[in-house]
């Protein structure tokens, strides 16, 4: 979606033969063929993602993880810096990886490729160099990851990059909404801040004092200053029964350190209650693999408690699996294209709905300028079938889509392979969907306790006076 990015915080090298694709809006965010608009990946077939998306200690995106969106930056490990600066450039990294992979070099010249004899012999040279006149030791495993995420990263696409086997196993619990963590989301800012995004109930983030916009400053006793998303997300998972530090800028300035449990998190995408009479409010945090199964209960339930009309809220959503947001249009457009992708050879990819599902009565979306990826997807559709009032902020503009695929040793590729399209043929990337109503962020959380309250919502409120302006 956009330069911002959004993983999983608590949980989310090789073979020349991919055993795993997915396919992600990011994410926005992508198992079997499962299409995810954030970041998802399943261990065998393909997804894909509009996403992104959160530390997600708790959040199911990077996806579009459908997650918001992401903006990413190499990791400063020991030697980190100063390899980055020889191996960023694909010349050289993709040679290298092609000889780790075992892909036979034929050309005798450059032509067309990065991957030639001249361009190992250079790199040969560089490593004697480093080996020789750098002043420290080098770590051997930081230098040849360093190589993998530098070819990545020579795209000059935020979310085009390099997993490690672990960052992957990562990603793929975020999708799925249990790891070991401590609870939370965070999202990196424009301006290289490390915000708590949510704060999951009764997680052990809650029970320390977390709130969401909570500036993560230190892990332990490391700066977050110069590491990237996915180093932090690393440091703040652990073992179950472990404790993490954390050093917090707290919205009034004030600097305070938790020292906060990790333990196995289990965290839902969707929440709902009875917002008003005859008005429900179902809140979705991810379009993950399970987002459908609870956000059909949730609406079984309210229709039993009398629901007339629905606010559905995807702010702050970074995205997840396009086939996740897809099928849940599909329980509330009516029959048409509630997406389309097109690749780089204009082949077109349509997602369409039915119609034999179709949710009538009168609904409200509420919207953020951090709702990315498979959460614009849902908004788009929406507003482009004439189905709801989008209420609050212009969201991320994240409408790209990538493919993770899944190498032999258990280490993955993220690519940017395609954009997507509302079902009126417009691309959202980095311009992002504009609201029916323009609304700033609402006071939604207690100050004493840091839970969320629905009666202080001042977007909730307009909502419910618009649907039952429209129930009359």
């Amino acid at each position: 979606m956009d330069e911002k990015k959004q993983i999983s915080s608590e949980e989310t090298e090789g073979s020349p033969r991919p055993e795993e694709k997915q396919t992600s809006i990011d994410s926005g965010e992508p198992e079997g063929q499962k299409q995810t608009a954030d970041d998802s990946g399943e261990p065998e077939g393909q997804k894909q993602t509009a996403d992104d998306s959160g530390e997600t200690e708790g959040k199911k995106a990077l996806p579009e993880k459908a997650g918001r969106g992401s903006r990413r930056k190499a990791r400063k490990e020991k030697g980190g810096s100063f390899v980055r600066g020889i191996f960023t450039g694909a010349l050289a990294t993709l040679l290298i990886l092609a000889l780790v992979l075992g892909i036979s070099v034929y050309s005798a010249g450059k032509g067309d490729s990065a991957v030639n004899p001249a361009s190992y012999a250079k790199l040969m040279a560089l490593e004697k160099i480093i080996k020789r006149y750098y002043y420290q030791d080098v770590d051997k495993d930081a230098m040849e990851k360093g190589m993998y995420k530098g070819i990545m990263e020579a795209m000059g696409d935020p979310y085009t990059e390099y997993y490690t086997a672990r960052e992957y196993e990562d990603l793929m619990a975020s999708m799925t909404g249990s790891f070991v963590g401590i609870g939370v989301s965070m999202t990196k800012t424009e301006d290289g801040k490390i915000k708590v995004v949510t704060v999951y109930d009764k997680s052990p983030a809650r029970e320390a004092g977390m709130v969401s916009g909570d500036i993560i400053e230190k892990v332990g006793d490391q700066s977050t200053a110069d590491l990237s998303l996915e180093d932090i997300v690393a440091k703040v998972r652990g073992q179950a029964d472990s404790r993490v530090e954390l050093t917090l800028r707290r919205a009034d300035g004030r600097e305070e350190t938790l020292s906060v449990a990790r333990r196995r998190i289990e965290i839902p995408s969707v929440s709902y209650r009875m917002a008003a009479d005859g008005i429900g409010y179902v809140r979705i945090d991810q379009f993950s693999e399970n987002t459908l199964k609870e956000y059909l209960a949730a609406m079984d339930d309210l229709k039993k408690q009398g629901m007339k009309g629905v606010i559905f809220d995807v702010r702050n959503n970074p995205g997840g699996m396009v086939t996740s947001v897809t099928d849940i249009l599909n329980h509330i457009l009516p029959e048409g294209t509630s997406v389309y992708m097109v690749d780089k050879e204009g082949k077109r990819t349509d997602y369409h709905t039915d119609g034999k599902d179709e949710l009538k009565m009168p609904i409200a979306v509420l919207i953020s300028k951090d709702s990315a990826s498979a959460a614009e997807i849902f908004a788009g559709a929406i507003r482009d079938y004439h189905k709801g009032t989008l209420i609050g902020q212009t969201t991320f503009g994240k409408g790209i889509v990538q493919q993770t695929m899944r190498l032999a040793d258990g280490s993955a590729v993220k690519i940017t392979v395609s954009s997507y399209y509302t079902p009126n043929g417009e691309s959202i990337h980095k311009k992002g969907i504009q609201p029916d109503v323009s609304m700033e962020d609402s006071d939604t959380k207690s100050t004493d306790t840091g839970t969320y309250d629905i009666l202080k919502d001042n977007e909730v409120g307009r909502a419910i006076e618009l649907l039952r302006d429209q129930l009359k």
